[in-house]
Formats: C-alpha cells, structure tokens, sequence
C-alpha cells in the first residue's frame, strides 16, 4: 500500500513539473481515494494538499475546497502537529496568493478558517 502510495504521488509531482497539471490532478485524486479506501487519513490529507496546489492553477475555487479537504472526523487522530501546521500553512498560502491576485494588501487577507488556537 505505501509504495502504491508513493508510485501516485511521484507520478503527480512529476506530471505537474512537466505541465501536464490535469494528469497530476488525476493522480492527486487518485492517491487521495486510495488512502480514504485504506484507512490512511495522514497520506488522505497529503494528497488533498498536493491535489489542492494543482487544481489551483486550473481551478482556483475546487483547489481552494481541495485543500482545506480533512479526512472523517473519526480519523482526524491523523493529524500530528506537523502535519496540522502543514495543512495551516498551506491554507495561509493560497489565501494570501488569492489576496494578491484580486489587488488585496496583506492586512486585508481575512484569517484562515480552521487555524487552531495555538496558533494565534
């Protein structure tokens, strides 16, 4: 399962630096179903992140609701703190990408939603 994993995120992150960004969201997808169907919520919410990076180029609304993708709250057990900080980094980013394309300062960015208290 995990080579099966790693062969899915290699060939996405390998499309993508080719340009073909439409087969690294199949393989995104891909690897992202096949965690959720093995019980893996740590590797679910990695591919989501890679699947949001990727979509954002060619949809920026689903990359955006990619992104902020978690696995059932019954498997959130996932979520270490570096991989929280992941995920709240990654929100942070594409937020302050989408301020910068309407126009927007910094301080007009709104907050992340979901940035946990130890973080403020």
């Amino acid at each position: 399962m995990a080579s099966h994993l790693a062969l899915l995120k290699q060939l996405g992150l390998l499309r993508r630096a080719m340009g073909d960004v439409r087969g690294s969201i199949e393989d995104f997808t891909a690897r992202a179903r096949y965690a959720r169907e093995h019980g893996r919520g740590d590797e679910e919410v990695r591919a989501l992140l890679e699947l949001g990076g990727a979509l954002f180029w060619v949809d920026r609304d689903r990359g955006l609701a990619a992104d902020r993708g978690r696995p059932a709250p019954s498997r959130l057990d996932c979520m270490t703190q570096a991989l929280q900080a992941h995920v709240d980094g990654s929100h942070a980013f594409q937020r302050i990408l989408v301020a910068r394309m309407a126009g927007r300062g910094r301080r007009d960015v709104p907050p992340v939603a979901g940035h946990h208290a130890a973080h403020r």
